[in-house]
């Protein structure tokens, strides 16, 4: 099974990698992003899901 296809649970709710790029694509509009913009942030955010683990995405956040 392909990572983007795994479901997570946090706080009792469902996750997806498919839910996390709505939320990108929600900050992007509100920062007024152009369409290539947020393109290019999802293609990365593509890269970053097959390249780094859940865990280790949760500690990049927590350390930032």
């Amino acid at each position: 099974m392909r990572t983007e296809d795994l479901l997570f649970l946090m706080d009792g709710d469902r996750w997806s990698n498919a839910a996390c790029k709505g939320y990108v694509i929600k900050a992007c509009r509100a920062l007024d992003y152009t369409d290539e913009q947020t393109s290019a942030l999802l293609q990365t955010l593509d890269t970053m899901f097959s390249t780094c683990t859940v865990e280790e995405a949760e500690k990049i956040y927590r350390e930032r």
